[in-house]
């Protein structure tokens, strides 16, 4: 603990006085909007391993149903229709905001999902190969969800980490330097009126003996 160096004073007493009420303020909501924090993160974990869990068995499926694609239809048969094949997720990105934090949300429209524009004729494909590319959007799917929890736990980790500094620099050095800085000037100023009543009480018997 350090004593800050401030003139001693009654003024300067109050003054500190509520600044240190401000500080003890400013920790308790710290510490609220950290648990709340934590409180989130906790929540969101949960949504995390079960995506991550989607995500997987969507990637080990595409990835099984692209074997069995290519020994079924040959592989120059595959690179050929490919690039005829276009699709994209239609998507929307929503901001909102967590104790100051801003986030993003995904949102896949019910209706629009997917967006298709097949450029082949239906005797080059196959039900396999029609399986294969919806298996292969869906894993895309479920990657963009991912992606977008990673973000959102990254923001709020961070922002726990510098909400948790902060708390720490209250509790370890600014209230205590404070509280410090308040006893000190509360025992200069009781010793000087202990002092100068000292000093009254020598002269008021030296004049009542004259």
């Amino acid at each position: 603990m350090t004593i800050i160096k401030v003139a001693v004073n009654k003024q300067n007493q109050i003054k500190f006085k509520n600044r240190l009420k401000i500080l003890i303020t400013s920790h308790d909501v710290l510490e609220d909007k950290y648990e709340g924090l934590k409180k989130i993160i906790d929540s969101l974990l949960l949504h995390y391993q079960r995506e991550y869990e989607n995500l997987e068995s969507a990637l080990n499926e595409s990835y099984e149903l692209l074997k069995k694609t290519f020994i079924t239809n040959g592989k120059q048969n595959i690179e050929l229709i490919a690039p005829f094949c276009k699709s994209e997720i239609n998507y929307d990105l929503k901001k909102y905001s967590k104790f100051g934090i801003t986030l993003i949300d995904i949102i896949f429209p019910e209706d629009s999902n997917l967006k298709l524009s097949l450029d082949y004729g239906l005797v080059d494909t196959s039900p396999l190969l029609e399986k294969t590319r919806n298996a292969l959007i869906n894993t895309l799917k479920y990657l963009l969800v991912f992606a977008i929890s990673n973000n959102v736990l990254f923001r709020i980790a961070r922002e726990m980490r510098k909400t948790r500094k902060k708390i720490s620099a209250l509790e370890n050095l600014f209230i205590p330097n404070y509280r410090e800085t308040i006893n000190y000037i509360q025992f200069v100023l009781e010793e000087k009126e202990r002092y100068e009543m000292a000093i009254h009480k020598i002269l008021k018997n030296k004049l009542g003996r004259e």
